[in-house]
C-alpha cells in the first residue's frame, strides 16, 4: 500500500498546472459551468427548495447551497447541491453508458 501513496505523493509534488493540455482545460471549464447551471436550475424546482428547508438553516455552515442563499455544512452542501444538480436530469452524464 505504502508503494501505491508514495506515487501518488510523487505526481502530487511535481505536478505543474502548465501541464494539462488546453483541450482538458477547455473541456473541464465546460463541464463545471454545465453542472452549476443544472445546480441553480434544480435548485428553483419545489422538492429541492422543500428539501433545502427541511435540512438547512439559513447561514448555517461554511459551504454555500447553490441558487439558495444559504450555506450549510459541507457535507449537508454537497447532498443539496448534487440532489439539484440532477433533478433536471440536465447535468452532463457518462457519455459511453448514455447517461448517468
Amino acid at each position: 500500500m505504502a508503494k501505491y501513496l508514495d506515487v501518488i505523493a510523487e505526481f502530487a509534488a511535481n505536478f505543474h498546472g502548465s501541464d494539462i493540455p488546453d483541450e482538458i482545460c477547455d473541456k473541464t471549464k465546460l463541464i463545471l459551468t454545465d453542472s452549476i447551471g443544472a445546480i441553480v436550475g434544480g435548485a428553483a424546482e419545489p422538492e429541492i427548495r422543500a428539501l433545502t428547508d427541511r435540512l438547512c438553516n439559513r447561514d448555517n455552515g461554511a459551504s454555500r447551497v447553490l441558487g439558495m442563499g444559504r450555506k450549510a455544512e459541507p457535507a449537508l452542501a454537497a447532498l443539496l447541491n448534487g440532489s439539484a444538480g440532477t433533478f433536471l436530469e440536465m447535468d452532463e452524464g457518462n457519455q459511453f453508458c448514455k447517461g448517468h
